[in-house]
């Protein structure tokens, strides 16, 4: 279900900032042609658009995506530009982002190198490293098991 909302998204952010048709450029004279106010009713949500602001400089919405499931790094190496990813050490952030920039040129993108992988980060303040270290566990166990269940599994990949 998220991928496909998620593609919808991309298809109705596209129109509703442009308020063009795809692949027609805006015409140097002021006119209606190719103009159209685009409606987007999907299974996931409906827009009404355009959006009152400029068209971004690289003509769409940037698409982000959050994740590392092997549905999200599918995603994220087709149509993604920016992901987002906690990883826990600094071998697996670098095999994370080998596996994004290979996934992305077998999906054929002229430069997978144009898909970046940002890293998230939860940084915990505190007095001295104890006292961090606490603040941790305090937060860890407010997550109630239902929502570690589902982090684990964004972690590990959705089911077949």
């Amino acid at each position: 279900m998220r991928t496909s909302s998620c593609r919808s998204s991309r298809r109705s952010g596209t129109a509703s900032t442009t308020g063009w048709s795809y692949g027609t450029r805006r015409p140097a004279a002021t006119t209606n042609a190719g103009l159209h106010t685009p409606h987007h009713r999907g299974e996931h949500f409906a827009v009404r658009g355009p959006l009152n602001i400029a068209r971004p400089p690289q003509g769409h919405p940037v698409v982000f995506q959050a994740g590392s499931s092997d549905t999200g790094r599918e995603f994220a190496a087709r149509p993604g530009e920016i992901l987002f990813t906690t990883q826990h050490d600094l071998g697996a952030a670098q095999s994370f982002h080998a596996d994004i920039k290979a996934r992305a040129a077998a999906q054929g993108r002229r430069d997978p190198a144009h898909v970046l992988v940002w890293p998230g980060l939860s940084p915990l303040v505190a007095s001295t490293e104890t006292e961090a270290r606490r603040r941790l566990a305090e937060l860890q166990d407010l997550i109630h098991d239902d929502v570690a269940r589902q982090l684990v599994q964004d972690n590990i990949g959705d089911p077949a």
